[in-house]
């Protein structure tokens, strides 16, 4: 996406006239900064944040340089219409049309959706049907890995839009034996959305590793992805229960998700087990708020 846009760029975008934008910039609806020559200039995260607060229909999202929402859908539709979303991300995935994927998950998201519930609703109900259609077939991984490059890439054109400011920061990974990168991803872009300046270790993050990256950003927030099968379940339960009560005395929360979560037993103490992005979210905006 673009950095900035002028009013003229951004009316047009949204099909309204160059002195609407102008006056809502001048009346604080929309935050724009002056060049030099005393120009207005917009930043796309405020373009954005303020499309999706007013509920504007985003008419040339080429303009905000975002073309591929454009190419998601059938000619004649307007961005961010509901075609069932599941259903024709998961055909655009399967052959493999990165572009108009992107575009999908970039046109919902202008329209409104957060992006929690793209990542619970559209993209895990896609990538879950591939995973099942292709397993054991000669081309399921590629088309399985193929897929879940092309999601990454659209959640990192979704995060180019946000703008958490000076939130306090978060950091994550994958669990130690987690080579899974893209949940971790996902919960970066969720915590960025709430508010939180999200720092993502990766995949197969060992325990001290995101102890240490805790300490190095003072984070008022830690996550860990939990999506694999775990070798020694007890020796990941002791490590995460050691770290929770480290983070803890640091007035640190460490949130746990993912599939194999399970395997923590039982609750423990300054530690907050997420089964959606959804809980996530709700919980990591319920932090910043309470810091405000």
């Amino acid at each position: 996406m673009r950095t900035n846009l002028s009013p003229k760029m951004l009316a047009r975008a949204i099909g309204v006239s160059e002195s609407s934008v102008k006056r809502w910039a001048d009346e604080g609806a929309i935050r724009a900064a002056r060049t030099n020559g005393g120009h207005r200039r917009i930043a796309i995260a405020e373009a954005v944040r303020f499309i999706r607060r007013s509920s504007l229909p985003v008419i040339r999202p080429e303009l905000l340089g975002a073309p591929e929402v454009s190419e998601a859908l059938p000619s004649g539709t307007a961005p961010g219409s509901d075609l069932g979303d599941a259903d024709r991300l998961h055909d655009l995935l399967i052959d493999g049309r990165s572009f108009a994927a992107r575009g999908l998950i970039l046109g919902r998201y202008l329209a409104g959706a957060r992006v929690a519930a793209l990542c619970d609703g559209p993209i895990r109900q896609a990538l879950a049907r591939i995973g099942e259609r292709w397993r054991g077939t000669d081309d399921g991984i590629f088309i399985e890995h193929r897929a879940t490059e092309i999601c990454a890439q659209a959640l990192a054109a979704v995060r180019v839009t946000l703008d958490p400011g000076e939130g306090p920061v978060a950091v994550g990974g994958g669990g130690p034996d987690d080579p899974y990168r893209l949940p971790s991803s996902m919960a970066a872009v969720v915590l960025e959305e709430s508010g939180f300046r999200a720092v993502d270790l990766g995949a197969q993050t060992p325990l001290v590793s995101l102890r240490q990256g805790v300490g190095a950003h003072a984070a008022r927030l830690a996550w860990l992805s939990l999506s694999a099968v775990v070798a020694d379940p007890g020796v990941l339960a002791r490590g995460v229960d050691r770290l929770a009560r480290e983070l803890q005395g640091d007035g640190v929360r460490l949130v746990v998700g993912g599939r194999a979560r399970a395997v923590l037993g039982r609750p423990r103490r300054g530690l907050f087990v997420a089964e959606s992005m959804a809980e996530l979210s709700a919980f990591a905006t319920a932090l910043v708020e309470a810091d405000r």
